[in-house]
């Protein structure tokens, strides 16, 4: 029984060790100080933080670098996008959804919660 508790207990910890690690970019390195106002249906997430990232790199929105799921049907495909902030690929802020539109939507959320922005 207590192996079965370690061993529990080393799995959790590895796990929570790896997603506890943040990817070193230009974007996780800053101190944000943007606020966003609540999402419309006309301005979405991706919407805000586009109009953010315009305004902080060079006038270009968020890149999402798009690829479907191994192994799930083409009738039903899930997308898995990550995002391209400051010019530098962030893994941290990758989603997934049943279409490319809401997994960047979800990424784009989770961008805006950082608090790096």
């Amino acid at each position: 029984m207590i192996r079965s508790f370690i061993a529990k207990l080393s799995t959790f910890l590895a796990l929570f060790t790896l997603s506890a690690r943040i990817t070193m970019t230009a974007f996780t390195q800053r101190r944000g100080t943007h606020t966003f106002r609540e999402p419309t249906q006309t301005n979405n997430w991706t919407s805000l933080v586009n109009g953010w990232h315009q305004n902080v790199y060079r006038g270009l929105p968020v890149e999402y670098i798009r690829a479907q799921t191994a192994g799930t049907p083409d009738h039903n495909p899930e997308w898995v996008v990550t995002p391209k902030i400051m010019g530098e690929l962030n893994p941290d802020y990758r989603a997934s959804g049943p279409t490319f539109k809401d997994a960047m939507e979800e990424s784009a959320r989770r961008i805006a919660a950082s608090k790096h922005c």
